[in-house]
């Protein structure tokens, strides 16, 4: 059995203030949102809430998941703006960054 330091919710909210972090100067550069800059925002948030001394390997398993594309979705890794068409399945993580960097100051 796994014992987990924190709750999902605890993670939720920690990996949401690390993305607010991360999204703010790409928010107010004025430049477009693209699927690389989505990614690279991901990689280091995950990085950034691993790093934390109460996140045991179970934890950083689940947060593996949150991450995950459905099998089924394809996001790419280029230079142009982010766009998830009309899918109403989208990874965890993006979503959490797309709506961090959408939102209205």
């Amino acid at each position: 059995m796994i014992t987990l330091n924190v709750d999902l919710s605890t993670i939720e909210e920690r990996l949401k203030a690390i993305i607010a972090v991360l999204v703010e100067p790409y928010r107010t550069s004025g430049d477009v949102f693209t699927w690389q800059m989505m990614r690279e925002i991901e990689a280091v948030a995950i990085q950034k809430l691993c790093e934390s001394d109460d996140i045991d390997l179970g934890m950083m398993n689940i947060i593996s998941v949150l991450r995950a594309p459905p099998a089924e979705i394809y996001y790419p890794n280029i230079d142009q703006p982010v766009d998830f068409g009309g899918s109403n399945c989208i990874a965890f993580t993006f979503s959490m960054i797309f709506k961090a960097y959408k939102k209205v100051s």
